[in-house]
């Protein structure tokens, strides 16, 4: 029995130290892996969670952190003035990052009842500009970085709010779009049916 305990307790903490390592790219998605090999000096080569092999120009990583938390910077500025230093570009991207993590339900819910009303009650030339408005709203009010629960250390800084705001704003009208396109075709099915059976 103990071995067995021992055997799973192994297979546990394995699993763990390979979702320490994490490379977050300079577009701020962040990927888990499980190892790393950087004996090439323009390509990053990493193991994923599922034991692929994968490679990626190193231009696009900007960081790799290892499995002891030390973060390790590829990204290199490549101006003094007007692009972001390296610690901008961190926070950017983390809040790119963590954005992305963040479910927004609320558009999808929003897309699917306005494509929905548009595809049952609105000539299925114009219903399309229904959905489309909907996304359109869903994306023209700038998200306040307050209203969302951040990591405190993130609290007042402005190159982190920006990626995030940015993400959240992105994904309200991704969202609202899919919403959208899946409620305007159940609402033109729902209408044809009512159609054909009066």
């Amino acid at each position: 029995m103990k071995r067995i305990f021992l055997f799973f307790m192994l297979i546990i903490s394995s699993l763990v130290l390979f979702s320490q390592e994490s490379i977050l790219l300079t577009s701020g998605k962040r990927l888990k892996i499980q190892a790393i090999n950087l004996d090439s000096v323009q390509y990053v080569f990493y193991k994923t969670q599922n034991g692929k092999i994968k490679v990626m120009d190193r231009e696009e990583v900007f960081s790799w952190t290892r499995s002891d938390s030390v973060e390790v910077i590829f990204y290199k500025p490549a101006c003094e003035d007007v692009c972001f230093k390296i610690d901008q570009m961190r926070d950017y991207l983390h809040g790119i990052a963590d954005a992305s993590d963040k479910k927004c339900p609320f558009p999808t819910i929003i897309g699917i009842a306005g494509g929905a009303a548009a595809g049952v009650f609105v000539t299925p030339i114009v219903s399309p500009l229904v959905p489309a408005a909907v996304a359109l709203g869903c994306g023209l009010p700038r998200p306040q970085i307050n209203k969302f629960k951040i990591n405190e250390k993130y609290a007042n800084n402005p190159h982190y709010a920006e990626g995030y705001t940015q993400t959240i704003r992105r994904k309200r009208v991704i969202n609202a779009v899919i919403g959208g396109g899946i409620g305007l075709v159940a609402g033109i099915i729902t209408a044809t049916v009512l159609v054909k059976s009066e």
